[in-house]
């Protein structure tokens, strides 16, 4: 594959599979958060930790396949971002002063693909004063994804996005599916800070790179999963949030 040619359009039902098992995953990092007293908390914040690096490979994949969907994507993402940043908020940092509280992983996505949209612009372009400012715009959203609130997983998770679809382009889509397992341990492992805890570093470190493996297996399968509305990944972050807290509620 060489660096000009996108992914191949027939891996519609692996990206599924792949954004299947990461929802999955998700719910199960997060019964382990809600419901540690019922739950192994360990084992479900291991499984959780694939979720981030399958959804930064899932977007950079279908923004490589065709780069005008950023506008698409920012279209769904920043809306769902801000209405699902109070559930998330209330969810895991209630207890903490609002400043030191995280935006949403919507937030990251969103950032992600303004960076990629930005490298899209500097590809094309030969003018020095507009490389110029989308470096400084590069810049400031990465600061904005770090401090002083950060984004979910922080600016390594934006750079993640961009990072992948360059890779896609340069090596193809089964390599940089491997890729996605450091790039992801990496980045989890600067954002959790889990010094003092050996289980959970290795978890940080183990859970992404599996991710990677993940990703590339599901490209060797056939498996053909029904196809989630666009709707529903943007609607099951916040509800399926909202319905382990009433259930948690429930059982106080």
């Amino acid at each position: 594959m060489t660096a000009s040619t996108p992914p191949a359009p027939n891996l519609n039902h692996q990206m599924e599979l792949i954004k299947w098992i990461a929802l999955l995953a998700m719910a199960v990092d997060h019964i382990g958060l809600i419901f540690s007293d019922y739950v192994d908390y360990y084992a479900c914040r291991a499984i959780g930790r694939l979720t981030w690096p399958l959804l930064a490979f899932v977007m950079a994949v279908r923004l490589t396949e065709k780069p005008d969907r950023t506008r698409n994507y920012l279209a769904w993402l920043l809306p769902w971002a801000v209405i699902s940043q109070p559930v998330y908020w209330f969810t895991f940092y209630v207890q903490q002063p609002f400043h030191e509280a995280m935006l949403n992983v919507f937030f990251t996505l969103a950032f992600g693909v303004l960076l990629f949209w930005f490298m899209e612009i500097g590809r094309r372009t030969k003018s020095k004063l507009t490389r110029i400012l989308l470096g400084t715009a590069t810049v400031m959203i990465l600061a904005i994804a770090q401090f002083p609130v950060g984004v979910d997983y922080g600016a390594m998770a934006v750079l993640m996005i961009p990072a992948l679809a360059l890779a896609i382009r340069t090596y193809g889509v089964a390599r940089a599916a491997l890729l996605t397992g450091l790039l992801g341990a990496m980045t989890v492992t600067v954002a959790m800070n889990t010094t003092g805890r050996p289980l959970m570093t290795a978890i940080v470190i183990l859970g992404p790179m599996a991710a990677g493996l993940v990703a590339w297996l599901c490209l060797r399968t056939s498996v053909h999963l029904p196809r989630l509305p666009r709707w529903f990944f943007y609607f099951y972050y916040p509800a399926h949030m909202i319905a382990l807290i009433a259930i948690a509620f429930l059982l106080t």
